[in-house]
């Protein structure tokens, strides 16, 4: 084979070779772009078009001197209740997991046990599963303690006076949610109540 054969037979492969990388990077920004275009909404049912309003925590009742702040620092003394705004739960789809920290506070001296729940629109009840673990947010299953509509204790041992712990609130869209949902809007607007007993 001449030399001038052998350089035709070379340039005929580089196309091709070419061609399959531009494929896998024409993949790639398609992709880049339907993750960046689905990424506007809140808790969108397959898609993006739905959108929810702000949840909220709140703390302490009348017996519990409690305060909560978003994050893992310790929050104002005053402050008994905390607003995510709908960011935080961006674009969810089926069987995702958003997770966000809070921080409970004793300021009393006498130690409490905690207990939580979630005030939830019935209607979400089953697309919907809520969870807090004590500590930092870690990736995985939901863990902890799972939240619903009566009280749940959170177990282990009380919490001490004039001190803070750090919890990870966890929300899950149902990964069995019904197709039937698609392009519809649940209502998640939310409010959870953390209890000193």
């Amino acid at each position: 084979m001449s030399s001038q054969q052998q350089e035709t037979a070379r340039s005929r492969r580089i196309p091709t070779s070419v061609k399959v990388v531009a494929s896998i990077g024409s993949l790639l920004l398609l992709a880049l772009a339907i993750i960046t275009g689905s990424s506007a909404g809140t808790f969108a049912l397959w898609n993006d078009n739905a959108a929810i309003p702000e949840a909220s925590i709140t703390v302490g009742n009348k017996q519990a001197g409690l305060s909560i702040a978003a994050g893992t620092q310790p929050g104002p003394k005053e402050q008994t209740a905390i607003s995510f705004p709908a960011s935080t739960w961006t674009n969810m789809l089926p069987g995702d997991i958003i997770r966000t920290p809070i921080t409970i506070t004793n300021l009393d001296s006498r130690s409490y046990e905690l207990g939580a729940d979630i005030d939830l629109p019935f209607s979400a009840y089953g697309d919907m599963r809520f969870a807090l673990a004590e500590g930092t947010c870690t990736p995985g299953p939901l863990s902890g303690i799972e939240l619903g509509a009566a009280p749940t204790d959170f177990g282990g041992p009380p919490m001490s006076g004039k001190t803070s712990k750090t919890f990870c609130l966890q929300v899950e869209l149902s990964p069995t949610l019904a197709a039937a949902k698609q392009g519809t809007e649940i209502t998640p607007t939310f409010t959870m109540t953390v209890y000193g007993y």
